[in-house]
């Protein structure tokens, strides 16, 4: 299959039929008045100027230069900019249309071993020794207000660990801790919540920086934030005293280890009273 399909049109001022990707140098050839001309009129075909921008005469998109709108225009409206989109030539790999069509990058599943791979990795170890040497090396580094959301991202929605994944009554949970308390609460119809908004994160500062924490479970019916532990991790116990430090006016319990969590489930059960046992 060609990269490309190139289709012929014909010259606006003359008989003559060039490619489309080649039409331009040849309309140039016939001065720079009917040069304008051709532009004009090539823009008003694809772009209508609006106080936003300029929205596309074939759909409602509205985009902030000619240039974005003309090329929407020409990916979504005509068929050669739809078969080159399908092919997938010139477009980088997460872009709007790259992350439609799945493109993977040049290097995926490639190893040190690969000359490609190799030779990238030695031109780019050259740029830095030399940018190092001259003094004009700046290492990139993350602001603190990406840093707040790539927190709030990793809080609410965590997908690594080191304990498996079940699904219990439509909802995922963390570890065989997690499960056997979600299963219980669904036994005695305790209704239950695994926090996935904003609203209710917990910020706290450590380290003099702004850092957000997401509890494993919500009770809306007794407004408590529960969290499971099976092991301290890292430095998940310094955390943990810092959230409750910070937020002493919320209900948060820690369910430290399976003879807690057996103590727990057994009061759930017999109706006790909950908040004095949920204790940490």
């Amino acid at each position: 299959m060609p990269k490309y399909i190139y289709e012929l049109v014909q010259c606006p001022f003359c008989t003559e039929q060039r490619k489309s990707t080649g039409l331009h140098k040849h309309v140039k050839t016939h001065g720079p008045d009917k040069w304008i001309e051709y532009l004009n009129s090539k823009e008003k075909k694809k772009s209508i100027s609006i106080e936003s921008g300029y929205k596309c005469v074939e759909c409602d998109f509205i985009g902030k230069t000619v240039q974005s709108t003309s090329s929407h225009w020409w990916r979504q409206h005509t068929e050669s900019g739809q078969q080159h989109v399908a092919v997938g030539v010139g477009r980088k790999r997460g872009s709007k249309n790259g992350a439609k069509r799945k493109a993977p990058a040049w290097n995926k599943g490639l190893t040190k071993d690969d000359p490609r791979v190799a030779k990238f990795a030695e031109s780019f170890s050259k740029t830095v020794r030399k940018q190092i040497l001259d003094g004009t090396y700046i290492p990139k580094k993350m602001g603190d207000a990406a840093r707040q959301r790539l927190s709030e991202r990793q809080s609410l929605h965590n997908t690594g660990g080191r304990s498996k994944w079940f699904t219990v009554a439509g909802k995922r949970v963390q570890g065989t801790y997690e499960k056997q308390f979600a299963e219980k609460l669904e036994v005695e119809q305790i209704r239950w919540d695994k926090i996935k908004t904003h609203n209710r994160l917990f910020k706290y500062e450590q380290d003099s920086k702004i850092k957000s924490y997401a509890p494993d479970f919500y009770l809306p019916d007794f407004d408590i934030y529960v969290e499971i532990k099976g092991y301290w991790w890292g430095n998940d116990e310094a955390k943990m005293l810092s959230v409750k430090e910070q937020h002493q006016d919320k209900n948060l319990v820690v369910i430290f280890g399976k003879n807690k969590l057996d103590k727990v489930c057994e009061s759930i059960k017999i109706n006790l009273p909950l908040e004095p046992l949920w204790s940490w």
